[in-house]
């Protein structure tokens, strides 16, 4: 009986051992910030990777600009260094470009730890939600950074199920009445037509 209770406790040890190190992957950057002003974002491993057969790293391009850091997308890296310790970490500098929201989400596939034992790590998925300025920008009802006929496209189907909110108002009150109707929609295809 001991022996039973001995080992069901070693596998649970070995087992949140494993899930914890899977979980322990994380993007360490702040929230929040204004226009014009850049961000690092930095991505922790936890542990040292070895090798990955892919990386990419995307965002949403109309509220961010990429300038300066690890490549967005790699194919088939290695620590092939005399060393061979791995990295712990990537870091990746934005800087914001308007109002509205970014995902950055990191893809890693085939991860390896650089251990003696290689350990499979398998596929890392990340993401860390970005806020640039005042997170919203006039007449964007899904916060994608651009203005075009898909936001009021939402912005009817909001109307005809009777589901806006507070945010939405914010956002797609375009003759800033208190309330959202076709005649916001049309405003906001008004606007795309004279951006194009």
């Amino acid at each position: 009986m001991r022996n039973k209770i001995k080992r069901t406790f070693l596998m649970f040890f070995i087992i949140t051992f494993l899930f914890s190190n899977i979980n322990a992957f994380e993007i360490n950057s702040k929230d929040e910030i204004d226009v014009e002003e850049t961000i690092t974002i930095t991505l922790n491993f936890e542990t040292a990777i070895g090798a990955y057969d892919s990386l990419e790293v995307t965002y949403n391009e109309y509220t961010l600009e990429y300038v300066s850091g690890d490549p967005l997308k790699e194919n088939v890296w290695h620590d092939s260094s005399q060393e061979q310790q791995g990295i712990k970490s990537k870091t990746y500098v934005f800087k914001g470009k308007a109002n509205g929201i970014s995902t950055v989400a990191v893809n890693i596939k085939g991860a390896v730890s650089a251990n003696e034992s290689m350990d499979e790590l398998g596929d890392i998925e990340v993401s860390k939600r970005i806020t640039i300025g005042s997170g919203y920008v006039k007449g964007d009802i899904n916060s994608d950074g651009a203005i075009n006929s898909i936001d009021a496209s939402i912005l009817i189907d909001k109307y005809k199920r009777n589901n806006i909110t507070q945010d939405d108002i914010d956002i797609a009150d375009m003759n800033n009445d208190g309330s959202i109707n076709s005649v916001d929609s049309s405003m906001i295809i008004d606007m795309y037509k004279n951006n194009e």
